[in-house]
C-alpha cells in the first residue's frame, strides 16, 4: 500500500499542482486549505507525511506544526513547510515548530520529491 501525504496550501493552484506530482510519484495524497482543516484530516486519515505553506488563513503552517508535534498521537509525523518566506529567521521559526524540512517557493519539485521519499523510508 502506498504512503498517503496529506498538502496543506491556501492557494488552490499550488495545492493541485503539488497533488498531481505527488500522486504521479506514487504516493496517495489528501487536501486541505488551512492548517484547521488539516487538523481534521489529521485525525482522520492519519496521513504519514504533510506538506503545508507557512501562510494560511485560520491557522498557518507554523502553528499547525506545533501543534501536531505536541500531540502524542501525530508528533511523529514528518513535516515539511513550503514558503515565500526568504528570510532566515522564517526558516529558523519552521525548524522550531518542529518542521522536519523547509522548502522556499519557488519550489524545485525534484528536490522536494527527494526529500519525500527521504522522511517516508528515515
Amino acid at each position: 500500500m502506498s504512503k498517503k501525504i496529506l498538502i496543506v496550501d491556501d492557494d488552490q493552484l499550488m495545492r493541485k499542482l503539488l497533488e498531481y506530482i505527488i500522486k504521479k510519484a506514487g504516493y496517495q495524497v489528501s487536501v486541505a486549505d488551512n492548517g484547521s482543516n488539516a487538523l481534521k484530516i489529521v485525525k482522520k486519515e492519519k496521513p504519514d507525511l504533510i506538506i503545508s505553506d507557512v501562510e494560511m488563513p485560520k491557522m498557518n503552517g507554523l502553528e499547525l506544526c506545533q501543534k501536531l508535534k505536541e500531540n502524542f498521537d501525530t508528533k511523529l509525523i514528518p513535516i515539511i513547510l513550503i514558503t515565500s518566506n526568504t528570510q532566515i529567521q522564517d526558516k529558523l521559526c519552521g525548524f522550531r515548530s518542529g518542521a522536519d524540512d523547509y522548502f522556499i517557493k519557488p519550489l524545485h519539485l525534484k528536490n522536494l520529491l527527494t526529500r519525500v521519499k527521504s522522511l517516508l523510508e528515515s
